[in-house]
């Protein structure tokens, strides 16, 4: 009686180390996912929202603005996700934005620097 007690016994340790591992497994997959997509289903507002479609030397959908003239606009590789940015400089302090259209009717101006 006493050995099939130590045998019962050994027999649950190597089942916990299994389960042990299977279930750490499970909670480290889970915290390496990627996150889910927080826009999957949700309508863009703005046309081209990552400036991936170009239209010449600007992104397709976006007009720049400049409200004095020392402005400059740029379109750049330098992203955070997608393969494109938009940039404004001066260093005179310039007043300017990149404005999107949005379908045919609307503006809707995004002020990136003032």
């Amino acid at each position: 009686m006493k050995h099939s007690r130590r045998r019962s016994r050994a027999a649950l340790i190597p089942a916990a180390i299994v389960l042990g591992i299977l279930v750490g497994q499970g909670a480290c997959s889970r915290r390496n996912a990627p996150p889910p997509d927080e826009f999957a289903g949700v309508t863009q507002f703005v046309a081209n929202p990552s400036f991936e479609e170009m239209d010449g030397e600007r992104p397709a959908g976006w007009m720049p603005r400049p409200w004095r003239p020392e402005a400059e606009f740029k379109v750049d590789t330098l992203a955070h996700s997608g393969a494109r940015s938009v940039m404004i400089a001066s260093g005179k302090g310039a007043d300017a934005s990149w404005l999107a259209s949005r379908g045919s009717s609307s503006l809707c101006r995004m002020g990136l620097i003032r």
